[in-house]
């Protein structure tokens, strides 16, 4: 269970980290991106960062230009969040929503397969 403090801090990391990547990365990362969650380890140490791009062909270029920007978005975090030490910045591509689609797909086939009328007596 995650205490009140580090709650806040995820919430907060995963605002400022969206903000920095549209402010200041915008010509090299896709604007249809998402940080969609952030999971901090106990010490704060590191962050385990997850990204949802909806450009299915830059997933990998774009999780790849994050990873190789985390000591500057992590900078740029410094900046704007008071803590010790700004913890170790990992980039993961989330699928979650992806998935959401494909199932949604696989629902509607189904519903049209079902629809009445088109039974085979």
């Amino acid at each position: 269970m995650l205490s009140r403090r580090q709650k806040r801090l995820k919430d907060l990391l995963r605002e400022e980290i969206g903000l920095i990547i549209r402010r200041e990365m915008s010509d090299r990362i896709s604007l249809l991106l998402t940080i969609t969650e952030v999971e901090i380890s106990k010490d704060l140490s590191s962050a385990k960062v997850y990204v949802s791009i909806y450009d299915g062909k830059g997933v990998r270029k774009s999780i790849s230009t994050l990873q190789k920007a985390g000591g500057f978005i992590r900078s740029e975090l410094n900046k704007v969040v008071r803590l010790k030490r700004i913890p170790k910045l990992n980039f993961c591509h989330d699928e979650t929503i992806a998935r959401a689609f494909e199932l949604e797909e696989v629902f509607e086939k189904i519903r049209k397969n079902d629809e009445p009328g088109e039974e085979n007596s």
